[in-house]
C-alpha cells in the first residue's frame, strides 16, 4: 500500500486529477452495469408480464359465461375428436387412428411424430380442453426426437 502512495504522490496534479476522474468513472459504470442495468431491466420484464397477465384475466372475465355453458354441456365422442383434431391441427401434428371408446373416451395414436409436439398436444388436451389422459404409451423411434404413442383420453366427471 506504500508503494501505491508513494507513486500517487509522485504523479504531477494533473495527472492526479485525470487518474480520479478515471477512478470515479470506472465505479459509476461499474454501478451502472452490475446495479442499476439489471434492476430496471427486470422490472421492465415484471411490468410486461404484469400487461399480459393483466389482459389474460380481461379476457377470462368475458369468456366466463360462455365458459360456464361449456362445462354445463354434454360432449359427445365427435366433441372429442374434434378436439383432438383441433389440438393436433394447432401443434402441427397427424392423429394415424382415432378409435371412440364410448360417448365419452376415445383411444388416439400417433405414427412418427416430434416428442415436443406431441407433449404440447398432450398439454393442451389436458389442461385447455380439460380431457384425462390415461394409458399413455409413447415408444422411441430410430429417428432423432420422432416416437409413435397410443394415448387414451376421456372426459371428466
Amino acid at each position: 500500500m506504500n508503494k501505491l502512495t508513494a507513486w500517487y504522490q509522485q504523479l504531477s496534479d494533473r495527472d492526479r486529477k485525470i487518474l480520479l476522474a478515471s477512478v470515479v468513472s470506472a465505479i459509476v459504470l461499474l454501478f451502472y452495469f452490475l446495479f442499476w442495468n439489471p434492476i430496471m431491466g427486470k422490472a421492465q420484464r415484471t411490468e410486461r408480464v404484469l400487461a399480459k397477465e393483466k389482459k389474460n384475466l380481461h379476457w377470462m372475465k368475458e369468456n366466463v359465461p360462455q365458459l360456464i355453458r361449456l362445462k354445463g354441456s354434454q360432449s359427445s365422442s365427435a366433441d372429442l375428436s374434434k378436439l383432438a383434431n383441433q389440438a393436433a391441427i394447432k401443434n402441427d401434428l397427424a392423429i394415424s387412428q382415432y378409435q371412440p371408446k364410448g360417448s365419452k373416451a376415445a383411444q388416439i395414436v400417433f405414427e412418427k411424430v416430434s416428442f415436443n409436439k406431441l407433449l404440447s398436444w398432450m398439454h393442451t388436451m389436458e389442461y385447455q380442453n380439460r380431457l384425462i389422459l390415461s394409458k399413455v404409451n409413447i415408444t422411441k423411434t430410430k429417428e432423432n426426437n420422432v416416437v409413435d404413442a397410443r394415448i387414451n383420453i376421456a372426459k371428466g366427471l
